[in-house]
Order: C-alpha cells, then structure tokens, then sequence
C-alpha cells in the first residue's frame, strides 16, 4: 500500500511539473557526476562502455517516463540533437524513471521510436537519487567533463531553440 500510494504522489508531483512548463536554468548544481560508474547497460541489454561516456564532448541526460506527455513530446527533439550533433561529441542518454516492473514498456517504446540516443532504465532508482532527487520530469541535464553546467526542466517547444544552442555552444567550446 505504502508503495502505491508513494508511487501516486510521484506521479501527481511529476505532472505537476510537467504541466508548469519548460524553465531553463544556467544554475547547474555544483559537483562532478560519476555517470559511468551510474550506467552500464542500455534497455536492450547492450553494454555502455566508460569510455563512450568519457570521450563524449558534451553529455546530455533527460529523465522521462512512458507515461509522462511532456516527456514523450521532447524525445523526438533529443533524438534529433544526437542525430544532429553526435559526430561532434554529443552523447544523450534518456534514463526512464518507470517503475521497476515497467521494463518492458520501456523497451517496447524505445524500440518503435527508434531514437538516435541510448534509453536507460532507471529501475533501482539509483541514477534518480543520484542526479535528479526531486523526481522531475522532464529533467535534462547538460555535463561537460562530468559537471552540470546546464539544466532544463519541464519542456516547451517554444524553450527547445534555447536548449540547442547551449548544446551547439558546449560543443564549440574547446
């Protein structure tokens, strides 16, 4: 009952956000994030080796869940940018925050989007404790070198432009 109940008040918390809209933050929360040591295997079984994620230039992770209708409006657009932006060291990782038994949803649902990023599924919530506590969604971060230096939360197509070109600068820094 407890977890049905705690399972609810995340899922109203978490539309709530979803529905407050998209506010970008050049406030990045201070600290490096071990993410290699976070994630090792995609939702298809295959293994993220430590060094795709510590050559990428610049690394992006968004917090999403299949249930979430901000989050599934955003993902295309992600997709897009790591299409985009991948050879030049762009790397986009989308962690779902379902439930543990949702596994399947979530692979079904990345396969027949076919995305240009890896989905991870956050089943243990190790990687929510890690780097988004308040459970937000959607929630992306931006990392270079394993420190936040930009975060989104909510979406709107209307803040989407802002958040390519944090991306397409991050990416030009040297």
């Amino acid at each position: 009952m407890r977890r049905h109940a705690l399972g609810f008040l995340t899922v109203l918390l978490l539309t709530a956000c979803g529905a407050a809209g998209a506010r970008l933050s050049t406030e990045a929360p201070a600290g490096v994030v071990g993410l290699a040591d976070l994630v090792h295997r995609d939702v298809f079984g295959e293994p993220i080796p430590r060094a795709e994620i510590a050559d990428a230039k610049v690394v992006m992770i968004d917090f999403w869940a299949t249930w979430c209708k901000p989050c599934k409006a955003e993902l295309p657009l992600l997709s897009d940018l790591q299409a985009r932006y991948g050879a030049a060291g762009l790397r986009t990782y989308a962690i779902a925050l379902d439930e543990a038994g949702s596994a399947a949803a979530v692979q079904e649902y990345a396969e027949s989007n076919r995305f240009a990023f890896r989905v991870v599924h956050d089943d243990d919530g190790s990687l929510a404790r890690e780097l988004n506590p308040r459970l937000e969604m959607p929630y992306t971060l931006l990392l270079v070198g394993g420190r936040v230096v930009h975060t989104h939360r909510g979406f709107s197509t209307a803040d989407f432009p802002a958040v390519e070109a944090q991306v397409r600068a991050l990416l030009e820094t040297p």
